[in-house]
């Protein structure tokens, strides 16, 4: 049975909301103020799932994609909409979010290029070739070209590789930079020059994806981390942070769980230097970190780069409690952000001082922010 119903806002997950029969419906790829016609995919107690049958009154901020594989590939899912249309959704949705956790304050963002952007990737071989996963299940989505891959990506792409010896399923992690293409399979780092910094990382490793922005994110820090005796660098991955900020302390504590970033770390800041640094590694889960003897010391920064969960409870707490003067709280997600500085407002007497949204993903819903807090 089809319906038809008028969309009102735009909610974060890609979606905008109407109601039929009293109920929230959320709608894939629709946007707000549209008529549409649609089917139920799934009726919950409170809210349904609906997909797009037609589309009688389309925003004026509608867009044919792009990309021939959007509406199958589980990747982007807002290349129906204007750039520009775009940002203020993502813009609108972190407002919305800060509102349910009374937290009122000012958005300031940033943003790059809207395509050719992505330099990582995690591809399936699929009948030996590359494929993406379809959106929400596990089919292979073969692929030629994707339009937020980088240049280098979207020209290794069309070369159309063939992987004979490979087994069907397999993930393949790609990262391109500096002219190079590296993939888990031919290579076993990645080496990176970014601001002047190297880097070495295996594949595999979780690295920042949109290097345009991930130097804008660098340079806002930039501007607000000063000298002092001690920097925590809290989830540090392959130290990517300590890399461009160690040289303005005397001490840097890097705390990660997973133990072959954290060797990457070390080799990184041997890299490239700073030899006048006290360098401590800790190997860690971040719920064990007040078990250490280095929980116990004074910090003046701390930068902390969570994974979507946010901020464990544990560590919520060891912050409120120890007061490091500056927390840098880098997110990947805006309800965990609100969550982590709702608490680190009331309970850790922290001041929000500044709030950057940082448009790392062009044409999908999600969002990097960096929160400056201080005491």
């Amino acid at each position: 049975m089809l319906h038809t119903i008028e969309t009102k806002k735009y909610v974060f997950s890609g979606s905008s909301l109407g109601y039929l029969n009293g109920k929230v419906v959320f709608v894939p790829f629709s946007l707000p103020n549209e008529k549409i016609k649609i089917e139920i995919v799934d009726e919950k107690k409170n809210y349904i799932n609906a997909k797009i049958i037609e589309i009688l009154e389309p925003s004026p901020d509608r867009i044919f994609p792009h990309c021939k594989y959007f509406y199958h590939c589980g990747g982007c899912n807002m290349q129906m909409a204007k750039d520009e249309m775009q940002r203020y959704l993502r813009l609108s949705s972190v407002k919305d979010t800060f509102f349910k956790f009374n937290i009122n304050f000012p958005i300031e963002m940033i943003f790059d290029k809207d395509w050719e952007y992505r330099a990582r990737f995690q591809f399936h071989i699929h009948e030996k070739k590359l494929s993406l996963l379809g959106r929400k299940s596990s089919t292979s989505i073969l692929i030629e070209d994707c339009p937020v891959a980088c240049k280098d990506i979207r020209t290794w792409l069309k070369t159309s590789p063939i992987f004979d010896d490979v087994k069907e399923g397999t993930r393949l992690h790609v990262f391109a930079c500096n002219g190079n293409v590296f993939s888990d399979i031919n290579d076993a780092n990645v080496s990176l020059n970014i601001l002047n910094k190297h880097f070495t990382f295996s594949p595999g490793s979780f690295f920042q994806s949109n290097l345009g922005m991930l130097e804008k994110l660098i340079a806002v820090l930039g501007e607000y981390i000063t000298e002092g005796d001690r920097l925590l660098d809290f989830y540090s991955g392959v130290g990517t942070f300590s890399l461009f900020f160690a040289d303005k302390f005397s001490e840097v504590h890097l705390m990660e769980h997973n133990k072959g970033s954290l060797e990457m770390a070390k080799t990184n800041l041997e890299l490239n230097g700073s030899s006048h640094v006290k360098r401590f590694f800790h190997a860690i889960s971040a719920e064990s970190w007040n078990r250490l003897e280095a929980s116990k010391l004074v910090y003046d920064v701390a930068i902390v780069d969570p994974p979507r969960t946010g901020i464990d409870k544990r560590s919520m707490w060891w912050f409120c409690q120890k007061h490091v003067k500056k927390l840098f709280y880098v997110s990947c997600d805006p309800v965990t952000f609100s969550r982590d500085a709702f608490v680190l407002i009331t309970q850790g007497g922290y001041k929000l001082e500044k709030y950057y949204l940082l448009d790392f993903y062009p044409q999908t819903h999600h969002i990097e922010s960096l929160g400056i807090f201080s005491l």
